[in-house]
């Protein structure tokens, strides 16, 4: 049987419309009087990369990477964006540490020239060569089942696997503790010397 439910956002629309309205009003006069960080406070979630693609050319580049900060930590879903996502975290502008907060620097600055990193996945090799790992075996794991019950039905022939690689410190984003999950953020290109370990 098909699913005819509305998403909430398009449903909340069409029983609201004037909120909508004064809320696309207060993001321009927000944009207008210069309070970007205002601005992506008015998104979702998982619309907040929208927002962050409309004014990341505006900003000095520390504002530029807090604020692909606070939009990386709020998303949940990255598929849809990778190769967006991709540009906006390799790009060479700088202050780049300001992505992290002072306690992430912290950690980033102690761990070791090179260390071991985890990525759990299910899907195609593009998803499985992500920028998101761990230094957390058991939470690369927790999301080898996560995202295995979470796709199996999109990649029915996609076994789970948990990867394993190298990196050097040198080659790292940033440190993200947001979702207290040891989170290592890099390009999958800087990581060497990959096992997977395929789970049934």
């Amino acid at each position: 049987m098909a699913d005819n439910t509305i998403p909430y956002k398009e449903a909340f629309a069409i029983l609201h419309p004037e909120a909508i309205t004064i809320f696309e009003r207060q993001k321009q006069e927000r944009l207008e009087n210069g309070d970007y960080l205002g601005y992506l406070g008015l998104f979702g979630h998982d619309e907040r990369l929208d927002g962050f693609r409309r004014i990341h050319a505006e900003l000095a580049d520390a504002d530029y990477w807090r604020y692909l900060g606070m939009t990386y930590t709020s998303a949940d879903n990255f598929s849809p964006d990778r190769e967006e996502w991709r540009v906006f975290l390799t790009s060479t502008r700088g202050e780049r540490e300001m992505i992290m907060n002072g306690h992430e620097r912290r950690s980033l600055a102690a761990l070791p020239d090179k260390f071991r990193i985890y990525r759990g996945s299910r899907g195609p090799l593009e998803h499985q060569l992500g920028f998101s790992w761990t230094l957390d075996k058991k939470v690369a794991i927790f999301f080898v089942t996560y995202s295995g019950s979470e796709r199996k039905e999109k990649y029915p022939n996609a076994e789970p696997s948990l990867l394993v690689g190298e990196v050097a410190k040198k080659n790292i984003i940033a440190v993200i503790n947001e979702r207290k999950e040891r989170e290592i953020l890099v390009d999958p290109r800087r990581v060497y010397e990959i096992e997977s370990l395929t789970f049934t």
